[in-house]
């Protein structure tokens, strides 16, 4: 198995990078979300990696952190979620907003990924959540205790325990906001679900 791939940046797609590693150009299929982060044609890159065998194909999908990488080897052992949709779900949200949703049975996030519906969604927390909770348990308990004020503070405005985790999973760091800067953005984010 190719574990990672470190080299020059050959080629930039829509949805790989062709990597040139010891003469041979590399194409690994990255989440959108990852794409900036690769800067310009010529730069140096690195990406934790998973080969992914079919009958029909052989692909290899990078990640720039390790997380990345273990949740998309997680996602696509469930039975409907093939390397496609797991690299969506990761180019729309960070690995620990989809762990966060699946430690809190939130279906509605993870349904918002491009050709994800509320079945599959429903799916991936039943097989997923005892395995994530595990592995993943610390991560987003950390997250939210990080963010207890913010979230006792819009438990108090009266928002439900699921809109909560939704918005707190959906912000992302946040961390270097005070209090104030924080619910300011939460209920922002709230607002415009609530527009959808």
């Amino acid at each position: 198995m190719i574990a990672s791939v470190r080299g020059t940046v050959e080629r930039i797609g829509i949805d790989h990078v062709v990597v040139q590693v010891g003469g041979f150009g590399i194409k690994v299929y990255v989440p959108a979300s990852e794409l900036p982060s690769v800067d310009v044609v010529g730069s140096q890159t690195m990406f934790f990696t998973t080969l992914v065998l079919r009958e029909d194909s052989v692909d290899l999908y990078g990640f720039s952190s390790a997380e990345g990488k273990k949740l998309f080897e997680t996602l696509i052992n469930v039975n409907g979620v093939g390397p496609r949709l797991a690299l969506s779900a990761l180019s729309v949200m960070s690995p620990q907003e989809i762990a966060t949703a699946i430690l809190t049975s939130d279906s509605g996030v993870l349904a918002r990924v491009p050709g994800i519906g509320k079945r599959i969604a429903g799916r991936i927390i039943l097989d997923l959540q005892a395995r994530v909770e595990q592995e993943w348990g610390i991560v987003a308990t950390s997250a939210q205790q990080a963010y207890g004020d913010l979230v006792a503070a819009l438990a108090a405005l009266g928002y439900s325990s699921e809109e909560v985790q939704r918005v707190v999973a959906a912000l992302g760091d946040i961390s270097e906001l005070n209090l104030e800067g924080q619910l300011r953005l939460a209920l922002q984010k709230l607002a415009g679900d609530e527009m959808l």
